[in-house]
């Protein structure tokens, strides 16, 4: 899943960072959004954070819930589900309900590609 970085500031903030860095519009707004990672634009992330900026990641929707019935669940925008069991550790992909794949006791480092499939569905 792909994700963007970046700093949310008010607008008065973005004045601040102009000002303090006699900049322009641009320059901030490029620092903000992680595009220019030079000297300049990481005192202004820095300087950003310090002042109340909230550092951002905007991620593809899904929500992950552990629910107190022993499963955690995965739901994504495409209707797709992943359930694993957390005392059998078997994980399944559902499409409206129908199991399309299972691992048993997928390690953390394959979870990524489980996501990735669900993903594809």
């Amino acid at each position: 899943m792909g994700m963007k970085r970046y700093i949310h500031v008010t607008g008065e903030q973005r004045q601040f960072l102009m000002k303090a860095f006699k900049t322009n519009e641009m320059t901030v707004w490029r620092a903000l959004n992680y595009i220019n990672d030079s000297d300049t634009s990481r005192r202004i992330r820095k300087l950003a954070i310090e002042r109340g900026g909230i550092a951002m990641v905007m991620a593809e929707e899904a929500e992950t819930l552990y629910d107190a019935d022993g499963y955690m669940r995965q739901y994504f925008p495409n209707g797709v589900l992943i359930e694993g069991n957390k005392t059998t550790g078997y994980v399944a992909i559902l499409k409206e309900g129908t199991e399309v794949a299972g691992f048993n006791n997928p390690s953390l480092t394959e979870l990524e590609n489980i996501q990735a499939q669900a993903m594809r569905l």
